[in-house]
């Protein structure tokens, strides 16, 4: 339901509120998580347990044969590692996540705005813009779905960091959307 006024506030409420969200008994404890700062193993294991419960595609047989060599499945142990191969694995995900880092949405600027990679939500193989968008936002639906862009100021630098910060739009220029449209910090 689109709320276009306070006269569909109440009635948007009643049917918000008549929602209700179970969990499916897992009959197992949760995969474990990692902490994005936390140790490369701690992220292997939560990737590797998360592989476990959801099977890749067979479209990614090749990105999984070149990770072959840390031995992801049943009866991973991050501990198996000499000191040499965990250094390497430190060093190739300290470089990866700075790569994911590197471009926010991962898509072009087009006067002051940023409009995100065409592929946004239906990735594919492209596990860098995915990498990317997980890092910026976590996750993001497809164009047909959604829009989502980024503000850039005269300064040309992304919004972040300790403001005071401030959008502004003319009262004829308000984006130009059939639904709604959100501000999200």
């Amino acid at each position: 339901m689109v709320v276009h006024g306070p006269e569909d506030l109440d009635r948007a409420c009643r049917i918000l509120h008549g929602f209700d969200c179970e969990a499916v008994p897992m009959g197992r404890p949760p995969v474990p998580g990692a902490e994005r700062s936390g140790p490369w193993q701690d992220w292997l294991v939560a990737a590797n347990a998360l592989m476990l419960d959801n099977p890749a595609r067979a479209t990614d047989r090749r990105v999984l044969a070149k990770m072959a060599p840390l031995g992801l499945g049943p009866g991973f142990d991050p501990a198996r590692f000499t000191r040499e191969q965990a250094g390497g694995i430190a060093d190739g995900i300290a470089e990866a996540t700075a790569l994911s880092r590197g471009a926010g949405f991962a898509g072009k600027q087009v006067g002051q705005w940023i409009y995100p990679a065409c592929n946004i939500g239906n990735f594919q193989q492209d596990y860098l813009t995915r990498a990317r968008i997980a890092v910026a936002g976590l996750a993001a639906l497809p164009p047909s779905e959604a829009c989502y862009l980024a503000a850039v100021p005269a300064q040309g630098r992304v919004f972040e960091g300790p403001g005071p910060w401030r959008l502004r739009f003319a009262a004829d220029a308000l984006p130009p959307v059939d639904a709604f449209w959100s501000l999200t910090m």
